[in-house]
This record gives structure tokens, sequence and C-alpha cells, in this order.
């Protein structure tokens, strides 16, 4: 039962780090040429136009849809979001836990 929650869990952390990098990279206007969640191999992939070298005659290297001819400031954003969408996900855990469970705090003992 362990191993098949830490695959879901596994799944879950994927999916949102691949997500990051997809919702970061269309709010920057960076197309998006491909988005999956692999469940064989457990993994997940975000393809970015342009970014992979399946172009051997140079015809999209001066498309301005090209990820590489994105600017920096976007291709970091986009590169960045990934992990910042897990500490995002570890914070709403948290939060969601303490919420439900809460904290036992310790009170003074008066007589």
């Amino acid at each position: 039962m362990y191993i098949l929650l830490a695959i879901v869990l596994l799944g879950v952390l994927i999916t949102v780090h691949e997500f990051g990098h997809f919702a970061a990279a269309r709010l920057c206007g960076i197309p998006v040429k491909e988005y999956s969640i692999r469940p064989i191999p457990l993994g997940g992939y975000c393809m970015f136009y342009g970014d992979t070298d399946d172009d051997p005659n140079g015809e999209k290297k001066d498309d301005p849809r090209n990820y590489n001819n994105a600017p920096v400031w976007k291709r970091m954003i986009s590169v960045a979001a990934g992990p910042l969408m897990n500490f995002v996900l570890a914070f709403v855990v948290a939060v969601g836990l303490m919420a439900a469970y809460g904290v036992t705090i310790a009170t003074p003992f008066v007589s």
C-alpha cells in the first residue's frame, strides 16, 4: 500500500512541477509544443516550440516563436516555475494539514 501511495504522490509532484513550466511559458507568450504526463516510465515533459534540435535545416532558427529567441527573462521564468510550483504545493499542503489537524499548544498548569 505504501508503494502505491508513494507512486501517486510522486505523480502529483511531477504533474504540479510540469504544470508550472507550462503555465509560466503560456503566460510569457512562449508556445508549448507538447505537455505530457507519463505513467510508464513515471514522469512528465513540457516541450517548448523550437527548444529541440528537430530542425536539421535551420528553418525555425529565425522564427520569433522559437524558445531560444525569447528574451532571457521569459526563459528564466518558464524554467524556474517548475521548482517554484513544488514549493507552492508544499506550502499549500502544510497549511491544509495545519488547518485540518491544528497544533497542540501546551497550557500552563493552573492550580
